[in-house]
């Protein structure tokens, strides 16, 4: 196609494209209401997961679901040694799932339409690494036997995808929810939710332990937004690509097809538990009790929504447990926030806090960490000084016997200082200064009780800043500025060494500091000088844009100023192959292995076993042709397993160790490409 047709082509589809959008609902063209999760529950003590999430209920008269996470479902989530229980991490999966939902469909016309949405506990690496758990909202759509550049809308149980057709089909996946470790919060914000359960499947029938599916089995489903249970495709030419399901919508001859089987897997939670957010004692000398000391502890509790917790407390050790009759925790609303406030009159403050599920059953219980419940700390001032120090007062909660609390300060620089302890107390106030002889301004203070509570505040500064005289001052002197200058924005090829340049900054003639922050996986030679470098990754694709920030300080202010570095994509010299899933049957000796690969239609890629250190190239799997849409996958039939490549479940053969499966491309600009690092799962 010469540039005149592919411009004609591309407007015809872009006029095609608006006149379907404004053809749309507005239901169609906003975000579903309710869509997403409510929230997650406490993580599990030892495989570090959420034990549970919890769904936005579709309308106000259903019943929210909570669904557990799944580690063993035979044959949908199966453990390296199958049949066995599963235990973090020896005999754990890859990924587990606490939800999945998916449409799976193939014509006679040889096309196929899949819908899928999960949300999936995986680890960054693939393998079960403590430390490593990652949780995602997972949205899928893979449809085949479409026209080129022909607009669809995809609409399904959690919304619609407006999607353009390439190389004969639709191939998205959207995954939402990936965080720092040991936040699982960012899956609660994807696409996937509320849960849906069969459509037989009554509200008072999603009751602890109940199965909402396999995995397997198909069936009708109920609880999408805006009423919409099924899976469906609008587009030119979608009823002669899938004929058997052009009458599923009420008519034919409308460009629509739809699917409204599904298959579900889940469990509904059985054990929602609970978790101490926070818990501090206040005292204090009481007239009403002789002036004896009057002790309060205040609680507050996570779990899901409507449960019943009851909180109590050990007024003896951690080692020797006394613990205080329970008392019933409030829900602030449907929230999943619980608070209690308990008097406990002149016992002393408790060792620990014990917050029970009494809805579980058997109940759940969970008890604060430490040996002592603490005071609260807060901070009423900090006053910083150039040249002089810092000045601090804080106050407890405890104004018969506070602990004395300790401060901790940070540089411009984000070093920590060595923590000085404040002195007072009696009426719960303390206060002390922080030798600073130097011009360096903290920017923050904390303030640690001994029992563990912290406050953080910002540091107030007094003093004079620097001043400078000059031909332009005669009457006195005048503070010199500060302007950081980053330099100016540079387009440059990835895969060189690039040069930042922060010369043209100004301060005060005594000089000032400078300190460079740089993207995610960007290491400068030095970031604390004017002009430092870093070595830029070869890229390919779209360009890469990288954002600097410089900071200069004299000690007593600060500038900033930012630099954005462009950098632009190499011509790619091989294939981009990326690898899905493998597995091994080990009764029929026979592998299974999906993936995708960047080169279309005759591409031949090679599946391998392997060590760590890369694909054994004698021990060939088998071949896979990757098809218009980019995916590749390659099954066996029983006993096709070559002689060399058949596995004990210890993934050995001959006594050697082969644990890993690569996917191997044919050779592309002479360069070859390899995609692998994925454990193989038997079966």
């Amino acid at each position: 196609m010469n540039l005149v047709s592919r411009v004609a082509a591309n407007c015809a589809a872009l006029s095609l494209l608006i006149a379907a959008l404004a053809a749309q609902t507005p239901q169609e063209l906003s975000a579903p209401e309710g869509a997403g999760l409510l929230r997650h529950g406490p993580i599990d003590s030892v495989n570090g997961y959420p034990k549970w999430f919890q769904d936005r209920a579709p309308a106000p008269n259903q019943k929210s679901v909570v669904l557990e996470l799944l580690s063993n479902v035979p044959g949908v989530i199966d453990p390296p040694v199958v049949g066995q229980a599963s235990v973090f991490p020896a005999n754990w999966p890859g990924e587990t799932f606490y939800y999945m939902a998916a449409s799976q469909n193939a014509s006679a016309t040889g096309n196929s339409a899949a819908f899928e949405s999960a949300i999936e506990a995986t680890f960054q690496s693939g393998n079960p690494v403590d430390g490593e758990q990652i949780i995602f909202s997972r949205i899928r759509l893979r449809i085949t036997g479409l026209q080129n550049d022909g607009t669809y809308f995809l609409r399904h149980p959690y919304g619609t995808e407006i999607e353009v057709a390439a190389a004969g089909g639709i191939n998205m996946t959207r995954d939402i929810g990936i965080g720092a470790q040991g936040d699982f919060s960012g899956a609660l914000h994807g696409d996937t939710g509320p849960f849906l359960v069969p459509a037989t499947m009554a509200d008072s029938e999603i009751v602890a332990g109940a199965s909402i599916g396999n995995g397997a089995t198909l069936t009708r489903v109920r609880r999408g937004l805006n009423g919409i249970n099924h899976f469906e495709i609008e587009g030119p030419g979608i009823e002669a690509a899938f004929p058997e399901a052009a009458a599923a919508d009420g008519a034919v001859g409308n460009n629509k097809v739809r699917f409204l089987d599904f298959t579900l897997l889940g469990r509904i939670a059985s054990q929602l538990g609970a978790s101490v957010d926070k818990a501090y004692y206040q005292r204090d000398y009481d007239p009403a009790l002789n002036n004896a000391a009057h002790t309060f502890v205040n609680v507050w509790s996570s779990s899901a929504s409507s449960q019943n917790l009851v909180v109590g407390l050990n007024i003896g050790t951690a080692a020797s447990p006394v613990w205080t009759n329970d008392t019933q925790m409030t829900e602030n609303s449907d929230s999943g926030s619980y608070f209690a406030r308990l008097d406990i009159g002149t016992v002393a403050p408790p060792a620990q806090v014990r917050v029970r599920n009494l809805s579980d059953s058997p109940s759940s219980e969970v008890i604060s960490r430490g040996e002592k419940v603490s005071d609260l700390v807060l901070i009423e001032s900090a006053v910083f000084t150039p040249g002089v120090g810092l000045v601090v007062s804080a106050r407890s909660t405890d104004k018969v016997e506070a602990p004395a609390p300790t401060v901790q300060t940070s540089s411009a620089l984000q070093t920590l200082q060595v923590a000085s302890s404040l002195t007072g107390g009696g009426t719960g106030r303390f206060s002390g200064s922080v030798a600073m002889a130097s011009f360096s301004a903290p920017t923050f203070v904390e303030i640690s009780s001994p029992l563990g509570e912290k406050s953080i505040a910002a540091v107030e500064l007094a003093g004079l800043g620097t001043v400078i005289t000059g031909p332009n001052n005669p009457g006195g002197p005048i503070a010199e500025p500060l302007v950081a200058n980053a330099g100016n924005d540079q387009t440059v090829d990835s895969g060189v060494t690039v040069q930042l340049n922060g010369a043209a900054s100004q301060g005060p003639a005594a000089g000032f500091s400078y300190l460079w922050t740089s993207p995610v996986g960007i290491t400068l030679n030095d970031a604390t000088i004017a002009s430092p470098r870093f070595d830029s990754q070869m890229i390919f694709g779209a360009p890469v844009v990288l954002t600097f920030s410089l900071t200069i300080s004299d000690g007593i202010a600060s500038s900033t100023d930012q630099v954005v570095i462009t950098l632009s994509p190499r011509v790619a010299l091989f294939d981009a192959t990326t690898f899905v899933d493998s597995r091994y049957d080990l009764r029929r000796t026979k592998w299974r292995a999906t993936g995708t690969s960047s080169v279309l239609a005759n591409q031949v890629v090679r599946i391998y076993l392997g060590t760590n250190a890369g694909p054994d190239l004698t021990r060939l799997i088998g071949e896979a042709i990757v098809d218009a849409t980019g995916a590749w996958d390659y099954q066996g039939g029983n006993g096709s397993a070559p002689a060399n490549t058949r596995v004990t479940a210890a993934g050995q053969i001959g006594g050697v160790a082969y644990p890993r499966v690569y996917a191997v491309s044919r050779y592309v600009g002479n360069q070859p490409n390899q995609s692998g690092f994925f454990v193989y799962r038997a079966q």
